[in-house]
């Protein structure tokens, strides 16, 4: 049934391979491109066939990252949809923003196109040590990865850890969940590939109960655009299921924390 189905949807291409400015840096956001757009517009069409096909008459709740390419798809998306007969609520949640890497400095000398570079190396710095490690408090430039050198570039604390980026994306995954079970609504959650990957990877293992089994691999190959059905199941369970990773996340870093 369409009813236990969420859409997860990465927002289109933008235009930051273009004009080297990225995720707000120096005060500007990337847009999207002329093919994001067309992604956006591609997106829309999907998730209407696959309503069609359901044949489902009900509401849909749209929430989205309130970053611009992201917020573009959504009202891209939107309008597309309402095409097709569809009602909907579109809601912008700051919970489904992609992860802050943390503020810069000592980067006057760096020309726009080697601030890109260097976040483009703290994001791998993220990730490796993520994939390779597991670990819950790591910080840019803290002595547990290989990439102390980053440490002068970027503020304390260095941006978020796995950790904040679960808790804030499980939280909202579990009120997303409740709003549309109170009024029947299909929910759709337009986002950013990291967002997108850790609410699949939850989907997938949490009748494990295991938050260290995210699919990696779904996240890496998620398209500009593309939109994957995931099975919600039981409402309660799942948001049980929430505060069960919750509680196993929050006492895992008290652990390593003391």
């Amino acid at each position: 049934m369409i009813e236990n189905k969420i859409f997860l949807v990465r927002h289109g291409n933008d235009d930051d391979g273009n004009v080297n400015h990225i995720d707000g840096l120096d005060g500007v956001e990337p847009r999207l491109s002329e093919a994001g757009v067309e992604q956006s517009q591609l997106a829309a069409m999907a998730i209407a066939d696959e309503l069609d096909r359901s044949d489902y008459q009900g509401r849909l709740n749209i929430f989205s990252s309130p970053k611009k390419r992201v917020a573009d798809t959504a009202e891209i998306i939107t309008r597309e949809i309402g095409k097709y007969g569809f009602q909907y609520d579109l809601l912008f949640d700051d919970a489904l923003s992609n992860p802050y890497y943390g503020e810069t400095k000592k980067t006057k000398g760096l020309s726009q196109e080697d601030k890109v570079k260097l976040f483009h190396l703290a994001w791998r710095a993220f990730d490796e040590s993520w994939i390779q490690k597991h670990d819950f408090n790591y910080r840019f430039g803290t002595p547990y990865g290989k990439y102390d050198r980053l440490r002068e570039f970027f503020e304390a604390p260095f941006g978020e850890s796995q950790s904040d980026i679960y808790s804030r994306v499980y939280g909202s995954l579990s009120e997303i969940i409740k709003k549309t079970n109170e009024c029947d609504a299909v929910p759709i959650v337009v986002t950013h590939k990291t967002v997108a990957r850790d609410v699949h990877g939850f989907l997938v293992n949490r009748e494990a109960g295991d938050i260290l089994q995210s699919d990696y691999r779904f996240g890496n190959l998620l398209n500009h655009g593309e939109v994957l059905v995931a099975d919600l199941g039981n409402p309660e369970f799942c948001i049980a299921a929430i505060q069960s990773n919750l509680q196993t996340l929050k006492e895992s870093c008290y652990r390593i924390a003391t």
